[in-house]
């Protein structure tokens, strides 16, 4: 058992130890004030920007690492602190939990600062290695020097705290001083006219200045969307788990946020940078045939999870629901009428749906020959005129079963289907979607018609 779990984090480790050191800017892009931190071994005084406070456990140097009282460094910067005993271990490695009857336990120092929660582990018995720096997204670095419980107070090495907040540190070995500089990112925020939303709000912060959601969907991460919809021009769909926001996507006119605008142009990126199946970074979204300018802003925290484990027709519902959203809020943006809810369109688009999932193909001709004329009047739909837009979103990447990246894909597609977003004759849409997990896709009708 012992060697299989250490084999499983040591595989971890190589690789991501070549990107993962500063932790700490990994998803915010603001800087805040600068904090400086100074104290010397042994002493029990410690000043933080210029003023000295007592503390009750110096730092010291133990097998030639500088160790540094976690709390009162951690606390200096902002951050929350607390130190849990002889927790399971599936607590925090769950990918390394086995069938074994025999599991070590482990003390945990939790930090919980900004978007991070930061984990110092030290294990309680002889099945994994001494220590690990643990953040909230599996990146893992290994310590060399354990934690150390010294006068009631856990001292980690001064190199962790450095990755832990990506501050800098510097040692003068004349006086003995440890010099610890950091400046936090500040989170990331979406502003939609009076109405500013920050990673990490409640829902009750949220609730003061939207009020309630217009509807609560399901979403492929480990939260809910929060739809704020009765203004498109104000469209603001909120990532909310234990009531606390943890992502925010925006198409709404003339949003502010802290890494783009509404309008501005964009040159280096369209679509959310990611690794497959893990959750997309914070994008701005151009508009390719729009002088690349940008329409939509996703942000989110830093301990955003996939969930493949959810209801995936209640999942396609709201993804249907929030392409509705998303792609009217787009027409209102290019000077086009919303388009009308139909609930046949929407019949005959799922059915297509399921009809190519069925089949694994992608085409506007059916499996039985039929054309989109054809499924919508066996819906019983009246029309003058009609098109379709048809597209698999993921392709084996769960992560990217969204809405807000199957408007970009029609958006910044082939000209017909961004044609068919915008067009001024169509008055109604009807939307049908299959999540498909085993192939990690979603498959995506679009019915448009006039009236």
């Amino acid at each position: 058992m012992k060697t299989r779990i250490i084999q499983i984090l040591v595989v971890t480790i190589l690789l991501i130890m070549a990107t993962t050191f500063a932790f700490a800017n990994t998803s915010d892009t603001n800087r805040g004030v600068m904090t400086t931190i100074t104290t010397t071994i042994g002493s029990d005084q410690m000043t933080v920007n210029g003023q000295t406070i007592t503390i009750d456990s110096p730092a010291v140097i133990i097998d030639g690492r500088t160790l540094v009282p976690l709390r009162a460094i951690s606390e200096a910067f902002g951050a929350e602190v607390s130190w849990e005993t002889n927790l399971t271990v599936d607590r925090i490695y769950p990918f390394a939990v086995n069938h074994d009857p025999v599991q070590p336990n482990i003390n945990v120092a939790s930090i919980k600062y900004e978007y991070l929660e930061i984990l110092f582990v030290q294990t309680v018995g002889e099945y994994f290695a001494p220590s690990a720096i643990l953040v909230h997204n599996d990146d893992i670095l290994w310590l060399d020097v354990s934690p150390t419980i010294i006068n009631g107070r856990v001292m980690v090495p001064l190199r962790a705290i450095s990755a832990t907040f990506g501050a800098d540190t510097t040692w003068n070995a004349d006086t003995r001083t440890v010099t610890i500089t950091h400046i936090p990112y500040v989170r990331n925020f979406v502003t939609v006219g009076d109405v500013t939303i920050t990673i990490r709000d409640t829902l009750a912060d949220v609730e003061e200045q939207l009020g309630r959601a217009d509807r609560i969907d399901m979403s492929v991460y480990d939260f809910d969307w929060h739809v704020f919809n009765s203004d498109l021009t104000r469209l603001i769909i909120v990532g909310v788990r234990d009531d606390v926001v943890v992502a925010v996507y925006t198409n709404a006119r003339r949003f502010e946020s802290s890494i783009g605008n509404y309008g501005e142009v964009n040159n280096t990126i369209h679509l959310p940078i990611r690794t497959r199946n893990s959750v997309p970074e914070n994008t701005v979204i151009t508009d390719l045939n729009n002088r690349n300018l940008v329409y939509a802003v996703f942000i989110r925290c830093n301990s955003v999870r996939l969930n493949s484990h959810v209801d995936t027709q209640a999942l396609a519902r709201g993804f249907e629901k929030q392409f509705f959203d998303v792609q009217n809020a787009f027409r209102v943006n290019n000077g086009r009428r919303a388009l009308i809810w139909s609930d046949g369109a929407s019949v005959a688009a799922r059915l297509h749906s399921e009809d190519m999932n069925s089949g694994g193909f992608l085409s506007h001709v059916g499996s039985d020959g039929s054309r989109v004329p054809d499924r919508l009047r066996k819906q019983d739909v009246r029309f003058r005129s009609s098109s379709e837009n048809a597209q698999t979103i993921g392709g084996g990447d769960i992560a990217s079963i969204n809405a807000f990246f199957a408007l970009n894909r029609f958006a910044n597609s082939e000209r017909g289907h961004r044609e068919n977003l915008i067009n001024e004759r169509f008055t109604h849409t009807g939307i049908g979607i299959v999540v498909n997990f085993g192939m990690g896709a979603s498959l995506n009708t679009v019915k448009f018609f006039g009236q």
